[in-house]
């Protein structure tokens, strides 16, 4: 059994978790995927919050 304490999750984990631990129903699964996928090619590693005026 792996040791968990002081384990700092990759990337690939840490979508793995959202992908099987989210509702299996739940929308925004799929809305975080197309919006990563529409930044990647942007570069951009911090994605920021419209704010509403």
């Amino acid at each position: 059994m792996r040791e968990f304490i002081g384990h700092t999750p990759t990337l690939e984990e840490y979508w793995r978790a959202i992908i099987l631990f989210g509702k299996n129903a739940a929308s925004y699964k799929f809305a975080l995927a197309q919006s990563l996928l529409e930044l990647a090619p942007t570069g951009k590693s911090i994605i920021r919050p419209i704010r509403a005026s």
